[in-house]
């Protein structure tokens, strides 16, 4: 369980939001986190894919080639 203070604005914003799509504000907020915490996953691996890639313990594939292996080639 975690409890959270917003400030007036974006609690305003998500009564708001809360009432125009008949959703709670906890579904709001958990769907907006759960987005969120995607995005920052997504970026954490880019950032140690670069640097495998950097450090040569990992190398790259051309768009043909994983175009070919999965079924998208001309």
């Amino acid at each position: 369980m975690l409890a959270i203070s917003l400030p007036a604005d974006l609690d305003t914003r998500l009564d708001d939001l809360a009432r125009a799509t008949g959703m709670s504000k906890a579904m709001l907020v958990e769907e907006a986190i759960a987005a969120q915490i995607e995005d920052l996953e997504d970026a954490h691996l880019a950032i140690q894919r670069r640097i495998a890639l950097e450090r040569g313990e990992s190398d790259t594939v051309s768009l043909e080639l994983l175009m070919q292996r999965h079924g998208l080639a001309d």
